[in-house]
């Protein structure tokens, strides 16, 4: 989800890779890698890269938990 909420602010690329956990999603910006979540992680995230869509990124929360945020974002401007 946070994957959106970046490119909705500062556009770029959504990129996906696998993690024991599941599915990872983060951001690329003028050629620049950005992943704001990656503090969850007790291992090393093995990054590959893959392309992913904004549909695929909403795919894995909910169109409410994504307003949310947005909202909250909006909210502390």
């Amino acid at each position: 989800m946070t994957s959106l909420v970046v490119q909705d602010y500062f556009g770029g690329d959504i990129l996906t890779t696998q993690t024991p956990g599941g599915t990872h999603f983060y951001n690329r910006i003028d050629g620049k890698m950005w992943d704001l979540t990656v503090s969850q992680f007790a291992e090393p995230v093995p990054y590959d890269d893959t392309p992913s869509t904004r549909e695929a990124a909403l795919a894995d929360t909910s169109p409410e938990k994504y307003a949310l945020l947005v909202s909250r974002l909006k909210a502390s401007r």
